[in-house]
């Protein structure tokens, strides 16, 4: 889901949650993901499905995780890539043996993993 992507990545590369705050109609405070979503719609690693609105249980497209991978990445390597293509060109977002990228299919778990275990090998 949103919720857990957004989680994931700023787990993976460290990013401090504490004293994060949004307004998102459909993220209330006590929510788990809360400081997460919040933290990383402050440092514009993601937005909201609308200006009030973020879906945290919708799943997230492969697009959507790419996009957000790339922005976390970014954030915590303070600005060292260029572009989302280094993810690709590094192999940490791939393809589908068919050439196709379907970027609007769902992400799975198992992809996602594999994104995060190659984004940690190669960038360390």
């Amino acid at each position: 889901t949103r919720e857990e992507w957004v989680k994931t990545v700023l787990t993976a590369f460290v990013i401090d949650t504490n004293g994060a705050k949004s307004e998102f109609s459909d993220v209330d405070s006590e929510r788990w993901s809360y400081p997460y979503i919040s933290k990383a719609f402050e440092m514009m690693i993601i937005n909201g499905v609308s200006d009030t609105e973020f879906a945290p249980k919708q799943n997230i497209s492969r697009q959507d995780a790419s996009v957000m991978f790339y922005r976390g990445a970014k954030a915590a390597r303070e600005n060292s890539l260029t572009d989302i293509a280094i993810l690709y060109r590094l192999e940490i977002i791939k393809g589908y043996e068919d050439g196709s990228f379907k970027p609007n299919a769902p992400i799975t778990r198992a992809e996602a993993a594999k994104i995060i275990y190659t984004a940690l090998e190669k960038l360390g």
